[in-house]
């Protein structure tokens, strides 16, 4: 098999290689532009199986080796970390901002993993980067306001004006007021809705 049968002998040892081989004898296949025994030949983490045939190493892909795998996906393709990052190397993500996790499918909220029970001040879940997504009773952004009879803890009108919410539907009120939203005055020990108040 003169040339390694990849060629033809041109003159007295002097082969004219066909595409996709090279050396002295053709012996030498080539994989996108390297010879295979170049140790950046498929981008370095593959062999040259056969002219342009790469076998990747675990953890990467392509024609020529070139795509890392992260999680099972392509660093080429959008899905890869989840949709929120890119994938560096094989199965390391480097996560955009207000994404955490190996793979990049934790939102963050206000400083705290979506997988932290005192996510959204423990009153939510974080359905997005910063996006807090309250339970019944509480509000804010962070979800750390109670709500009381449909107003929050931070507004002046909370509890009529009278107390302090402390928990969802809750006041403290204050001295000289009472009932469930402080609406009511306290008279000599008499509510203001009692028949008998002020005597």
């Amino acid at each position: 098999a003169v040339c390694s049968g990849h060629g033809t002998c041109a003159s007295p040892d002097n082969c004219e290689c066909e595409t996709g081989h090279a050396g002295d004898d053709c012996s030498i296949p080539m994989c996108f532009g390297r010879r295979s025994n170049d140790d950046a030949v498929c981008s370095g983490h593959g062999t040259c199986a056969s002219p342009d045939n790469c076998e990747c190493e675990a953890g990467y892909d392509g024609d020529d080796c070139s795509l890392n795998v992260c999680f099972g996906t392509l660093s080429n393709d959008i899905a890869v970390c989840s949709g929120s990052g890119k994938c560096t190397a094989p199965d390391t993500c480097e996560c955009k901002v207000g994404y955490d996790g190996d793979d990049c499918s934790i939102n963050i909220c206000f400083g705290r993993r979506s997988d932290d029970q005192s996510v959204c001040s423990n009153n939510g879940y974080c359905t997005a980067p910063g996006i807090c997504e309250c339970k019944p009773g509480y509000g804010g952004k962070d979800c750390s306001l109670s709500i009381c009879y449909g107003t929050r803890s931070n507004d002046e009108t909370v509890c009529s004006g009278h107390g302090d919410c402390i928990a969802p539907d809750t006041c403290r009120c204050n001295e000289g007021y009472d009932g469930n939203d402080c609406s009511l005055n306290n008279c000599f020990g008499t509510l203001s809705n009692e028949v008998t108040v002020c005597s």
